[in-house]
């Protein structure tokens, strides 16, 4: 599946207004503006919450129009956040208070979803992920698709290391290199390997070997 990539509306909610342990985000999806600004009053209304852009250490929960794969999305399956429906808005907004959110989470979009979210309630604070911690130095190439700067952020958000070149990295993302010793796979290995919370073989994403200048 290609990603659908890029960062759209997002949520604060206040800890000391609600009463949560701590803070968290929500993704507003990529819907058109008139949506983002009809949710974003709602939040007003109900109160508690505060708009942000970027799913940060203090992010909870991630709203999408639905099973949309974003660099929000990533990054909320990544540090455990809630992924929710938009109807999780509007429905609250009916009922005049914030709703429980497990009726409306994605869990169908992948299994990792809940099962990240279900290891940060437990784990709190020390929730950590560790995806990449095993895989050795990673160089992200540039110009990759999403951009460099993101891809790296999502290894490192995943216990993995960035190295800053080739030499000496054990996996090149986004560029084939001529070190046959190294496994040269495409963006959607990060982005697979984090969807659904497990390694994905380097060897079905391998790059075609070329004449590179890394």
């Amino acid at each position: 599946m290609e990603p659908l990539l890029g960062n759209a509306g997002l949520v604060y909610c206040k800890s000391d207004a609600m009463n949560f342990s701590e803070a968290g985000y929500i993704n507003m999806g990529r819907g058109i503006d008139r949506d983002i600004e009809t949710m974003a009053a709602v939040v007003i209304k109900l109160g508690g919450f505060e708009l942000e852009a970027k799913v940060s250490s203090r992010t909870t929960h991630v709203v999408s129009d639905g099973p949309k794969r974003t660099l929000n999305m990533l990054r909320g399956i990544a540090r455990g956040c809630w992924i929710l429906t938009q109807e999780w808005i509007f429905r609250s907004l009916e009922r005049g208070r914030w709703l429980e959110e497990e009726e409306f989470e994605i869990d169908h979009f992948s299994s990792a979803v809940k099962h990240c979210r279900l290891e940060k309630q437990c784990f709190g604070p020390a929730f950590k992920q560790v995806l990449f911690r095993r895989c050795g130095p990673i160089f992200v190439a540039h110009n990759t698709s999403p951009p460099t700067t993101d891809l790296q952020d999502l290894v490192k958000l995943c216990g993995g290391r960035v190295a800053k070149s080739t030499r000496g990295a054990a996996i090149v993302v986004g560029v084939p290199v001529r070190n046959e010793q190294v496994a040269c796979v495409s963006e959607n290995w990060v982005l697979d390997s984090i969807m659904w919370n497990r390694l994905k073989p380097t060897k079905d994403y391998i790059l075609e070997r070329r004449l590179s200048s890394y």
